[in-house]
């Protein structure tokens, strides 16, 4: 009886931690939801053509809140795994499935960080693109012009992809660089193939809203 008995209690054991590691790789998962879901989602909506519905710009709003609340998900999830492996380990049994979990907990802890720095990044102005757009002005030089076109609602990294992707695809436009930082999107252009109206048009179907460039 007694041998039955502590078979019994190592099967309860292992049925727990299984248990464990599921609710932690199930909230890994929702902290790398939460941390890209401001990002992901509006860049999805530009894609499939919905960008002009603004969610890009109502979810940028929170974007912050959406990274901090990804980040502590997955430190639970870190600390629920790390404690059920404890106990499994120390009553002699292992995790079942026990590569599953940390590998999805890896990769949510590489989204998390990911979109943390490149969020943080932009937000600060960091690297030699938001320099650029921050020193430039409106300008032509041979066959080529420059504008800077004011841009609100910007706040993140994806805002500037987003955004140079919806400008890159207008005939006539060279390169587009947008900085959240600056809110400002610097645009490279052939005269007398594209307007501004055509620019401003482009950007605003992302769902941010551009204006016509400072009289200089």
């Amino acid at each position: 009886m007694p041998e039955e008995d502590t078979h019994l209690a190592d099967a309860s054991c292992c049925e727990v931690g299984a248990e464990r590691k599921s609710k932690a790789g199930t909230l890994g998962a929702l902290s790398a939801m939460f941390a890209s879901v401001c990002c992901g989602v509006p860049l999805l909506l530009i894609a499939l053509g919905l960008g002009g519905l603004g969610f890009g710009s109502v979810l940028g709003r929170y974007h912050w809140y959406f990274t901090g609340v990804g980040a502590v998900l997955l430190a639970v999830a870190w600390f629920v795994f790390l404690r059920e492996r404890g106990r499994l380990r120390a009553a002699g049994s292992e995790i079942r499935n026990a590569r599953f979990t940390p590998a999805v907990l890896a990769v949510a802890t590489i989204a998390v960080a990911g979109f943390g720095v490149l969020n943080v990044r932009s937000a600060l102005g960091l690297g030699s693109k938001a320099a650029e757009v921050a020193h430039a002005s409106t300008s032509s030089s041979g066959e080529l012009a420059q504008v800077v076109l004011p841009v609100q609602g910007m706040t993140c990294v994806t805002c500037e992809w987003g955004i140079g992707k919806a400008l890159g695809k207008l005939d006539g436009v060279v390169e587009a660089k947008a900085s959240a930082a600056e809110e400002k999107v610097l645009v490279r252009y052939e005269p007398g193939r594209v307007t501004f109206a055509q620019m401003i048009e482009a950007v605003d179907s992302t769902g941010y809203k551009a204006s016509m460039p400072d009289a200089s």
